[in-house]
């Protein structure tokens, strides 16, 4: 048997159901419905936003991301978190877990280097605190790995571009409150009171970095597994974490008696609840 994937899910939940379907398509033909990969599912979309943590002063998502990879960690071997902008917060979270966690963005960083020359230009779609985190391009650099970044806040009118063709299809549009509705987060796979899908405006976003000199484009957002057009030039992070989770459970199969028996007292209570 091999060990476990965890995956934390809930950011939002159309993202973690994109990772399933990647690790069943990574998994090919099995045999047997034995020989799939196994893992453990912990929704908890109730993680405060990690944009709105990031740009808008609201609540850190850290405890409850923590809380969450606690609860796995007493059944899984490895955690995934299929939310790229979650791994702003890795540093804060990672060393407490209690088990390892597979970074998406190094991942991804690594497949770019194996595929693109030296100083290519990657377009990275993505939500507007990955972009002005820099989550990207600081990895590469860590990693040692030469790229150029380019997002739609680099082209003209680049804040109006990211807006429209970016964060309203994946959160919707603003409403009463603060909040947003009608977008790819809420189920929705096109405006809501409009006919154009979703998918045509994401495929314009990504067409428009392509214009400006983007050599690959990077799906920097779980929901964008679902809604964007397959194409030779979308690398897509949830696919690549898939087969590196794949490669990772299959590679503790020797060591799974290493996991910490469940505890005979009830769990802690969700950081939410206390």
């Amino acid at each position: 048997m091999s060990g476990i994937i965890g995956i934390l899910g809930g950011m939002g939940p159309w993202g973690h159901i994109a990772f399933e379907q990647h690790l069943l398509a990574q998994a090919g033909k099995a045999k047997r419905e034995q020989d799939y990969p196994a893992w453990l599912l912990l929704s908890l979309p109730s993680i405060p936003d990690r944009t709105a943590a990031l740009l808008e002063g609201g609540p850190s998502p850290v405890p409850m991301l923590l809380w969450g990879l606690q609860q796995l960690a007493m059944i899984a071997d490895l955690a995934v978190l299929p939310c790229i902008t979650a791994h702003a917060f890795y540093p804060e979270f990672s060393a407490k877990a209690g088990l390892p966690i597979l970074h998406l963005i190094d991942a991804t960083i690594l497949h770019l280097a194996s595929l693109a020359s030296d100083g290519s230009t990657i377009g990275l779609l993505a939500t507007t605190g990955t972009l002005r985190c820099a989550l990207f391009p600081k990895a590469a650099r860590r990693l040692g790995v030469n790229l150029r970044w380019l997002s739609l806040l680099d082209l003209p009118d680049g804040e109006s571009l990211q807006e429209q063709l970016f964060m309203q299809p994946i959160y919707g549009h603003p409403v009463a409150g603060g909040l947003r509705y009608g977008g790819i987060k809420n189920g929705f796979t096109q405006k809501p009171h409009f006919k154009q899908p979703y998918q045509e405006v994401l495929d314009a976003a990504g067409h428009r970095l392509r214009a400006a000199g983007a050599d690959l484009l990077v799906a920097g957002c779980s929901e964008l597994s679902l809604a964007m057009t397959p194409s030779p030039w979308l690398i897509d992070p949830l696919a690549i974490a898939a087969r590196e989770a794949i490669v990772q459970a299959q590679a503790t199969a020797t060591r799974v008696n290493h996991r910490k028996p469940c505890p005979s007292q009830p769990p802690l209570a969700c950081p939410e609840t206390r």
